[in-house]
């Protein structure tokens, strides 16, 4: 750290945690523990800017996110995903036959979101770790997503309403 300061130390698993002096003491940086919460859960990447330790990019399961004043008390987190295009990871994907705006997907931690026809705005009709994913080519608007422990969720009108399929 510049001019004698102490550095600040991250640790990211399911929450990031921040010590501000060296390691002696920490603090949940991203609350994953509590009904605020700022971060999605699991953290995979952190990146301090060397030139101002008070900006941060986290990266996880649930996209990147921009931390600012992040040695201050008060600090915001910043989530970046909108501005790129959503960022998540997916097992499996499910493509409408003609309209390339309509997908949806299993995803990592982030069930199943589905673009219903804006890429801008997803739905998410799933749960818990998204898996597999389907849209008939004969009629678009039905389609299946499931998740782990045999969720399965169908639509037959592009996710306006869902029903639950015990198997």
């Amino acid at each position: 750290a510049p001019n004698g300061a102490q550095d600040s130390v991250y640790v990211g698993l399911i929450d990031v945690c921040q010590s501000r002096d060296s390691g002696a003491t920490w603090r949940s940086f991203g609350l994953a523990y509590t009904s605020n919460s700022i971060l999605h859960n699991d953290q995979h990447s952190i990146a301090v800017n060397p030139l101002n330790g008070d900006e941060v990019m986290l990266g996880g399961d649930g996209g990147i996110y921009r931390a600012n004043n992040a040695n201050q008390t008060a600090y915001t987190i910043t989530p970046l995903n909108t501005e790129l295009g959503g960022t998540t990871q997916f097992y499996d994907a499910a493509y409408h036959p003609t309209d390339k705006n309509r997908m949806i997907g299993g995803t990592q931690d982030n069930a199943s979101p589905a673009s219903t026809g804006n890429l801008l705005s997803w739905a998410n009709p799933g749960a818990g770790d998204g898996c597999y994913c389907f849209i008939s080519a004969s009629d678009p608007n039905f389609q299946v997503n499931t998740w782990q422990y045999l969720g399965v969720t169908r639509t037959l009108d592009n996710w306006a309403t869902d029903q639950t399929i015990t198997p």
